[in-house]
Order: structure tokens, then C-alpha cells, then sequence
């Protein structure tokens, strides 16, 4: 008995107004987590099938609302507005793991840079000694 209370104490936590349960992996992740006994993941696949509000409410029947796009606005000068991502690659035998791209919106202008790690002084320093010395100067921007 007091398995199934575990059980329905980690299932019974709510994701959303329209699902208010924990699906089954999500629930024995929880409870394996935290507990052990022979048969666990069975006991949480039991519970959850026969959990009456679950059937009640399935998931496969929530129609997720696709979020309206918004358009970005057209900048009135060069590197008047930005876009930046940094991208995991193969590390390089110098060490250098990712690539940190800035975009220009007004130009479509790209500038690319190698960087060793993602912390955020290292991006600090090479977004501003390539992007704000060279390119963008005392000009106000938005990024």
C-alpha cells in the first residue's frame, strides 16, 4: 500500500490545466528516482493505465495552439540590430568547441568566431572586440 501512494503522489502532480497528471514515464523517472523495490516499473505502468482521470482526459486529445508569429522589425542601420547563436562543433585540436555567430539584420552581414569555452566572459570579449570595436563603433544597437 504504501508503494501506491508513492506512486500516486509523483503521478499526481499537475502539467497543465488540460492534463492533470504526470504520464507515465515522468512518474517512474520520479519515483525511481527517489525509491526501489522489486517490480517498479510494472507497479508505476499499472497505476498509470488505470488511473481514471487520465482516460478521462488523454493527451493524444489536447490540441496545442500554435503561437502566432511576430515579425522582426527592419532596422534603419547597419548593425542596428542583432541576432546571435552559439553552436556546439567537433573539438578542434586547438581546443575549440563552439562557434559564436552574430548576424546583422539591416545587412544580412555575418561575422563567425571560434570560441574555447561558453562562459559568458568569453563571449563578452570576443562579441566586443569583433563586433562593437570594428563594426559597430559608438552607434547605439539593439541585440
Amino acid at each position: 500500500m504504501k508503494q501506491k501512494s508513492l506512486i500516486q503522489s509523483a503521478h499526481s502532480k499537475p502539467q497543465s490545466d488540460l492534463h492533470p497528471h504526470q504520464g507515465l514515464n515522468k512518474t517512474r523517472q520520479e519515483v525511481c528516482e527517489k525509491y526501489f523495490w522489486p517490480n517498479i516499473t510494472d507497479d508505476v505502468k499499472k497505476y498509470c493505465n488505470e488511473c481514471d482521470l487520465c482516460h478521462a482526459n488523454p493527451k493524444k486529445h489536447i490540441q496545442r495552439v500554435a503561437q502566432e508569429l511576430h515579425p522582426i522589425a527592419i532596422p534603419q542601420r547597419v548593425w542596428g540590430l542583432v541576432g546571435m547563436d552559439l553552436m556546439t562543433m567537433k573539438k578542434t585540436p586547438d581546443g575549440y568547441q563552439y562557434d559564436f555567430s552574430v548576424i546583422d539584420y539591416f545587412s544580412k552581414w555575418v561575422e563567425l568566431m571560434s570560441l574555447k569555452t561558453k562562459c559568458a566572459i568569453e563571449i563578452a570579449e570576443n562579441y566586443y572586440e569583433l563586433i562593437i570595436c570594428r563594426c559597430v563603433g559608438s552607434t547605439p544597437f539593439t541585440s
